[in-house]
């Protein structure tokens, strides 16, 4: 929204939603006494497209999605013209209005114009938008029936097919690894808890705005589940999003770390903004912007990749030592059927780089020892740059004494770390209590009932691996 006098629109979030309110009185004014009193003409495109956007602000459409519609029905009426009629804008003008949108450029009329024109699948959205419009007015009568400029299109733009981005496991398991590595330069205004959304997203497939939105009381440690629902601070796309998705061991260590890290709560956020704690985070395309840079990703990496990157582990995985039914994974994304899976979010790559077959999902860096050596240590060595990353090797011990730790924690699960360390000094391995605890922390071991779980998921062979792979090479 635009003040008065000024070229650009305002940043001010309460300026905007004062401008926004009144804008909003204004068509609601309109609508109801202009339109009765014959002082707005509503056959006439632009006062139509205000009526539409105030049909559209009541029907509930979120206020993002209205103010983009309002922008791509403003471009129509500047290409027809806010006083022409509707029942004057016929296929012709459609197929004109078509031309001029191929040679629209992003940013328009600014300074951030693009430099190439509307991409074909833009396009179609902006006629989809204008299609809308004059359906509505179809069914309120002010245009006949009859009136279908868009059914006799002979030059609509096709959909380019492309696949979609998505992660190999040697790509992802690098991911993983630099979001654990990353620390902002600024933690009270950085996100604060990079690994573990990373985490939740490649583990669970939920759609960004699920996993942002998540609260305590969603992960369900006794049942292993984590559960999809509703509530204020977020909106489901579709009734079928309302599910329950498995909460696999590896997400399980990592969030208990992140939730023990905060004082285990019981209730609240799950990712709290650092600026507004009661509020979830939000932004995290930057982030992983910076975390594409730092593994090397060739492609545009988004948090709608991950989506398709659990597919295709999930698919790897096995149920019973069959491979798991389409429908069930269709169901932990959210979908009634598997076309979407099968058609879109599928993806299967061949040979040692593909993900291992399992009962479960893990992406870990002790799977591709082969393929991330050299990409590994750039990671790690960019990790110490001044650039939003910083080493993670403080008070680090030595790899055998770790190793000899997380044996420890097979061995002796019940016993805590004054015991454990003195255990070690007496088999000729030094180390105090203090390092025993890190170890043990650093690993989602520090408490007894961790560590009895893990050795019944039969996950510290795996911790020894990596750490072997992670300090060794």
């Amino acid at each position: 929204m635009k003040e008065e006098g000024e070229r650009y629109a305002t940043r001010d979030y309460r300026v905007a939603k004062a401008l926004a309110r009144e804008r909003l009185r204004e068509l609601k004014r309109l609508r109801q006494h202009g339109h009765a009193a014959s002082d707005v003409d509503l056959r006439l495109l632009g006062n139509f497209i205000d009526h539409h956007l105030v049909c559209e602000a009541e029907k509930g459409v979120p206020a993002k999605q209205l103010r983009q519609t309002e922008q791509q029905l403003n471009v129509a009426a500047e290409f027809f013209g806010e006083g022409a009629l509707l029942r004057a804008i016929v296929t012709a003008g459609i197929h004109k209005y078509i031309g001029h949108l191929r040679q629209r450029r992003p940013w328009q009329d600014s300074d951030r114009e693009g430099a190439a024109p509307l991409e074909p699948e833009t396009i179609l959205k902006y006629l989809a938008v204008l299609s809308k419009l004059f359906r509505r007015a179809r069914a309120e009568g002010i245009v006949p029936s009859t009136h279908r400029p868009f059914d006799d299109l002979m030059d609509k733009p096709v959909k380019e097919p492309r696949e979609a981005e998505w992660l190999s496991g040697p790509e992802a398991a690098l991911l993983l690894e630099a979001a654990r590595l990353y620390r902002p330069k600024r933690a009270e205004l950085a996100v604060p808890c990079a690994y573990t959304i990373v985490a939740t997203l490649l583990l669970t497939g939920l759609r960004p705005a699920e996993a942002l939105g998540l609260r305590v009381e969603d992960i369900d440690v006794e049942r292993k589940l984590i559960k999809v629902r509703r509530n204020r601070h977020r909106r489901l796309k579709n009734e079928t999003s309302k599910r329950v998705i498995p909460l696999w061991p590896q997400l399980e260590s990592i969030l208990r770390a992140y939730l023990d890290a905060r004082g285990n709560p019981k209730t609240g956020v799950l990712f709290p903004s650092p600026k507004a704690p009661d509020l979830p985070v939000r932004h995290i395309k930057r982030l992983i912007h910076e975390l594409a840079i730092r593994i090397g990703f060739d492609g545009r990496l988004t948090p709608k990749v991950f989506r398709h990157t659990y597919c295709s582990a999930r698919l790897m995985t096995t149920e019973g030592g069959a491979p798991i039914p389409l429908l069930s994974v269709a169901k932990e994304l959210g979908h009634t059927r598997t076309t979407m899976v099968e058609a879109i979010y599928g993806h299967i790559d061949f040979g040692d780089v593909q993900f291992p077959r399992r009962p479960y999902v893990e992406i870990s860096l002790a799977d591709y020892r082969d393929h991330v050596e050299d990409r590994l240590k750039q990671v790690q060595a960019k990790s110490s740059q001044r650039n939003g990353f910083a080493p993670n090797l403080a008070n680090r011990v030595e790899p055998e004494v770790e190793i000899a730790v997380i044996q420890s924690a097979g061995r002796m699960p019940d016993l805590g770390p004054k015991k454990v360390a003195a255990t070690l000094n007496d088999e000729g391995v030094k180390i105090s209590a203090s390092g025993v605890r890190w170890v043990l922390k650093r690993h989602g071991l520090h408490r007894a009932e961790y560590r009895r779980q893990a050795i019944r998921e039969g996950r510290l062979g795996e911790l020894v691996k990596e750490v072997r792979l992670l300090r060794c090479m």
